[in-house]
């Protein structure tokens, strides 16, 4: 099996939104495409290493953020809201306390060329 793909009718991906990324889905049989998070439901970071349960039912993932080292994640998709969202692993920060970690502030500025 191909990480990223369930049963071969639905692929998995993220891609960086603003700095964080949004995990979606493509359902080949329909063509319909999700987004599986968003600022509001999701949490904020880097995702990496997709995968599905052998269900499908499921999306599990790494991810690490500005405030925290790589967690493990899964992602029920029968629900519907950020209660589909669950941090299975809780990494160690090395001694730090966590309220010293800090979540970057998002700068925007026109280039140049306008963009």
């Amino acid at each position: 099996m191909i990480p990223g793909l369930s049963n071969g009718a639905t692929i998995a991906w993220a891609e960086n939104v603003e700095g964080y990324s949004r995990l979606f889905i493509k359902n080949f049989d329909n063509g319909e495409t999700k987004v599986i998070g968003s600022a509001d439901v999701s949490p904020d970071g880097v995702i990496e290493d997709i995968k599905f349960s052998p269900d499908g039912k499921r999306i599990g993932f790494m991810m690490d953020s500005s405030i925290s080292p790589t967690n493990i994640f899964m992602v029920d998709l029968s629900k519907a809201n950020e209660s589909r969202y669950k941090q299975i692993t809780t990494s160690l920060l090395g001694n730090i306390p966590k309220h010293m970690l800090i979540k970057p502030e998002i700068i925007k500025y026109k280039s140049f060329d306008g963009l």
